[in-house]
């Protein structure tokens, strides 16, 4: 258990010193310091092994808060511990023993990670250009500038697929509705579903939310407060679920390869994640996921070797 009002209060102090760095929420911001970074949660001494399943959710919505300043350390950890909890509770939890979901989200996650080691300016910058060829292709190099375009449609396929994977009482995991359902739009007009295919993440997520969470008598908590914080993000839309669902669009069909929107897309994801995990199986199963984790980085480091599903803790420079 954490005191998550003190850390919403970290959010919001960091996102208040960045202002003055970023005034318009325009472009894309990474792992930068204009003396505000000393504000992130996992600077500030907190572990994200503490957090409780309902905390773990709420942080979604506050590290979607914070990207008003930039995606930092903190957004690397939180994707990272949650692509790891799929490994961890594989026996606890049906869908995270889907090899090919798995797989998916792994990569978007380690994407999102993926960046050189060390910064070297100067003349030296260079021979250490040189020096990394020696073992890596100019093209791998160049996979790193442009990840944050590569992101964007992994990450929404990863969205899509697992909506449809929450949503399987009543579309199959290529999008064909077996069920009929219905749901409220952002216009609060009913729209019926009885056949056919399900390619919208807009109705997607209505389906997920009014029906799959009503049904098993859980709601998805945090959900409701991360589409509020989307809002203050993007405050000229006047719907989340719409938001995201143009931006999918938009990418799938050439309109604009944008490169600043995955951030969110991804913080989305790890809240479907979280929310998979029966509360109770979680907070129970917390103590023995530490103890792995404490296992593991004390072979890896007598071997200094990271098996690849060893996510967590990310391999970061700061």
């Amino acid at each position: 258990m954490v005191d998550i009002s003190s850390i919403e209060g970290l959010v919001d102090r960091y996102v208040d010193c960045w202002r003055k760095h970023r005034p318009q929420y325009t472009g894309l911001y990474e792992d930068n310091d204009f003396g505000c970074e000393p504000l992130q949660v996992f600077k500030s001494g907190y572990k994200i092994e503490a957090f409780s399943h309902s905390e773990l959710c709420y942080l979604s919505t506050l590290l979607t808060r914070s990207l008003r300043g930039q995606i930092n350390r903190d957004h690397k950890i939180f994707w990272s511990w949650c692509s790891f909890l799929t490994f961890e509770l594989r026996d606890q939890v049906k869908l995270f023993q889907d090899g090919e979901w798995d797989e998916a989200l792994r990569a978007l996650v380690n994407l999102s990670l993926a960046a050189k080691k060390g910064f070297v300016a100067g003349p030296q910058a260079l021979a250490f250009e040189e020096q990394m060829r020696k073992y890596v292709n100019f093209h791998l190099l160049t996979v790193l500038l442009d990840r944050h375009i590569l992101l964007g449609p992994l990450a929404f396929a990863v969205l899509e697929g697992t909506l449809r994977r929450k949503n399987r009482d009543y579309v199959t995991n290529d999008g064909n509705i077996h069920t009929a359902f219905s749901v409220v739009d952002s216009n609060r007009q009913t729209k019926h579903f009885s056949g056919g295919k399900l390619n919208r993440i807009d109705d997607s997520l209505r389906l997920f939310e009014q029906v799959v969470t009503n049904n098993r008598g859980r709601p998805c908590s945090a959900l409701g407060i991360l589409r509020n914080e989307v809002l203050t993000l993007y405050p000229s839309t006047g719907d989340a679920y719409d938001l995201v669902d143009s931006w999918r669009n938009e990418l799938v069909h050439g309109k604009e390869y944008w490169q600043n929107r995955f951030p969110v897309i991804l913080n989305l994801i790890c809240l479907l994640v979280i929310d998979e995990i029966e509360p109770s199986v979680y907070d129970g199963k917390i103590s023995n996921i530490y103890q792995a984790l404490e296992w593991r980085r004390r072979v890896e480091a007598g071997f200094d070797f990271r098996v690849p599903w060893g996510i967590f803790p990310p391999d970061l420079d700061n």
